[in-house]
């Protein structure tokens, strides 16, 4: 079944669903692999404030490009959403730069022990998936071996001679 739109935690899709924002000014290399026919539409998860922050910013960029700066809620453990539009894709995949900018409360400073961080992250993207037309569609890019087992008596088409329901 073809996904429509999915949303995906990025530790299901092999990042850290995690992201953690270090000091005043903290950076994160994001890449995020874009199944064909899809488009990372914004990045979704919960904020959870450093002690002592008054105001925050994040910035998403890719190359020399900023694609969107989201103001930071000044309340722990609120949902966020981060827009990812104009992100451009290559080899089937996204890189971004996220960086943040925090301001202490006045005649505080921020603790360097204790982050920004976004917790339970998700990509949604839009788009509908393209099926695989063939096994290395959907295999990894980087596969040193493959066995596939079948049974003494498969079922074989009499057109193709594949195991699989084939195309006209």
């Amino acid at each position: 079944m073809l996904a429509d739109a999915p949303t995906l935690g990025l530790a299901d899709v092999g990042s850290e669903g995690t992201l953690a924002f270090y000091g005043a000014e903290g950076t994160v290399l994001l890449t995020v692999p874009v199944p064909e026919g899809l488009v990372p539409a914004e990045l979704t998860a919960v904020v959870e404030i450093p002690v002592n922050m008054a105001t925050g910013t994040l910035t998403v960029a890719q190359d020399d490009r900023t694609l969107s700066r989201t103001v930071l809620p000044n309340t722990d453990q609120v949902p966020i959403t981060i827009p990812l539009s104009g992100v451009s894709v290559v080899d089937n995949a996204i890189t971004v730069i996220l960086r943040s900018y925090l301001v202490p409360i006045e005649g505080y400073c921020l603790d360097p022990a204790n982050p920004l961080r976004l917790i339970n992250a998700n990509v949604r993207y839009a788009g509908m998936e393209t099926a695989p037309r063939t096994i290395a569609d959907f295999l990894p890019p980087v596969l040193e071996q493959l066995t596939i087992f079948l049974s003494p008596d498969p079922p074989i088409c009499c057109r193709c001679g594949v195991e699989f329901d084939c195309v006209p």
